[in-house]
């Protein structure tokens, strides 16, 4: 069994069996492991890979099984594995991924099961070009909408809430994000002497693929590991999504009043982001303690002043019982479903439920309704998340600003759909009434 993909299996079943984040599940197998840089690489592409395509993957497997239902689980696992390496790994020579998946399957299940696996992965290899055509699956999938959900490797109800909420061409343009690579975001350290030099440095390099200010996105491996690792340690490059910069900007973080409580910072990306735009923070809070441990050293790592921030882990993510007075603005990045950002984050589509996006729903009114009462008379609550769903986003303002009789929405943005980003996000400013 190859490491590179004995190492994606695990991460597969820790996230999909498990319930563990992908990027945990990776970091946990990869450190248990001692593998060459290339195969950590290709178990990476490979588990991210298929957490975007498995959807479309398990319909083609199954397509090419006598009794689909009857088939083990595991080996299930191993073929769709198998079937988006020869569908989408083309550098990946064909007999190279037949020889460990059919191995995989002998060993685990015995002879002739592994006789059933090497006859579908050869049928998925000499029909390559037929499944790698969306005619394909709009003619086994009668459903409108099913033949979507597995072509775009979604859920059923995804496509559904998508299109009922943005129309066809847009819902289509969401999915297709979806199923991308990001690319990298870089946030330079504009405290830093030299910076502007350095952002002009690194837009200059061949893979930019947008800048905003001191915010970049370059396509992944337009900076070599060493380099990337060494720009972080010094302090001078954070590794941040464009697009959640470019979120945090269209609040218009400048202008806000003073001082700011971030009151959802998980591990104090934007605390950080705003202290390196010199806009003061007051208190850094979160709920999960093992987020909030590293902001101290975070901040020290950018060369700003750890002291003048206060992390706090209060019992719950809105109370504002411990600040020392009133913020002039509170930062709610609040909890979402995190279907904007389901290129990077892949597994979220198959985690999530509509069931829990209703328990996220209220949960955000609570923290809206909490932070508008928090900041003081004529200050503001800027809110963000990282999702497509009206439910959380704009929904979400019309009840805060029912709920707050005098509250005024002063601002309201989102990711363009053409973004090269592929992450989108959402913002709303609303400003607290001056007699609240």
């Amino acid at each position: 069994m190859p490491p590179s993909r004995a190492a994606a299996l695990e991460v597969l079943r820790l996230v999909l069996d498990g319930g563990a984040d992908v990027q945990d599940a990776l970091s946990r197998v990869l450190d248990g492991v001692s593998l060459s840089s290339a195969d950590a690489g290709l178990a990476t592409e490979l588990a991210y890979g298929y957490l975007r395509y498995g959807g479309r993957m398990a319909a083609v497997v199954r397509s090419l099984l006598a009794a689909p239902r009857k088939t083990p689980p595991g080996l299930l696992r191993i073929l769709e594995l198998a079937a988006f390496e020869l569908l989408r790994l083309t550098r990946v020579p064909a007999y190279a991924t037949l020889d460990w998946a059919v191995a995989r399957a002998r060993k685990r299940y015995g002879a002739a099961i592994a006789k059933v696996a090497n006859g579908v992965l050869r049928n998925i290899d000499r029909m390559s070009d037929e499944l790698s055509d969306v005619s394909w699956y709009n003619k086994r999938f009668k459903d409108k909408d099913e033949a979507l959900a597995v072509w775009y490797a979604a859920p059923v109800w995804l496509v559904r809430l998508w299109t009922a909420a943005y129309g066809p061409e847009r819902a289509r343009a969401y999915l297709a994000a979806s199923l991308e690579t990001p690319p990298l975001g870089l946030r330079v350290n504009r405290i830093r002497p030299g910076a502007r030099e350095l952002a002009d440095d690194l837009a200059a390099r061949d893979g930019l693929v947008a800048r905003d200010g001191y915010g970049l996105a370059v396509a992944p491996g337009a900076l070599a590991r060493d380099e990337l690792a060494g720009l972080v340690a010094d302090g001078a490059v954070s590794r941040q999504s464009l697009a959640s910069q470019q979120a945090l900007s269209a609040l218009e973080p400048e202008a806000w009043p003073l001082p700011v409580w971030d009151a959802c910072c998980g591990r104090g990306g934007k605390t950080a982001h705003l202290l390196e735009r010199s806009v003061p923070v007051l208190a850094a809070s979160d709920v999960h303690g093992p987020r909030l441990a590293g902001l101290p050293g975070e901040l020290r790592r950018l060369g700003l002043d750890a002291e003048a921030v206060r992390p706090a882990i209060f019992r719950g993510a809105a109370d504002a019982t411990a600040l020392r007075r009133a913020p002039g603005t509170v930062l709610l990045d609040a909890p979402c479903s995190g279907l904007g950002v389901l290129s990077r984050r892949p597994d979220a589509k198959w985690r999530r439920t509509e069931a829990q996006i209703a328990d996220l729903v209220t949960t955000q009114r609570a923290l809206l309704l909490a932070a508008h009462d928090a900041a003081r008379p004529g200050g503001l609550v800027a809110y963000i998340t990282c999702t497509l769903n009206p439910a959380e986003n704009e929904e979400q303002v019309r009840f805060l600003l029912g709920a707050r009789p005098g509250a005024v929405l002063e601002r309201e943005w989102s990711t363009p759909p053409s973004s090269p980003l592929r992450e989108f996000f959402y913002v709303a400013a609303v400003r607290v009434a001056s007699g609240a």
